[in-house]
């Protein structure tokens, strides 16, 4: 699993290319339920891994994403 790979489809659902893996992206201006879903649904789909609401809630960084989503492969 790559980095850039993950980071360049959370970059296309925020539209802004100022993150990294240490973003706090709940912090982020872009942020909202909204986002979080449509992010959710892009990683699941390209990952092929359920993210449900409970885990997802305990993320701080786009690393605690990545590094489940890694966990998982």
């Amino acid at each position: 699993m790559e980095e850039k790979f993950f980071l360049d489809l959370i970059i296309s659902e925020l539209e802004t290319l100022d993150i990294t893996l240490e973003t706090r992206f709940r912090d982020l201006d872009e942020w909202d339920s909204l986002t979080g879903m449509s992010i959710i649904l892009v990683l699941e789909e390209n990952y092929k891994i359920k993210i449900s609401d409970d885990i997802f809630r305990e993320f701080n960084t786009f690393s605690d994403i990545y590094l489940f989503l890694k966990s998982k492969q």
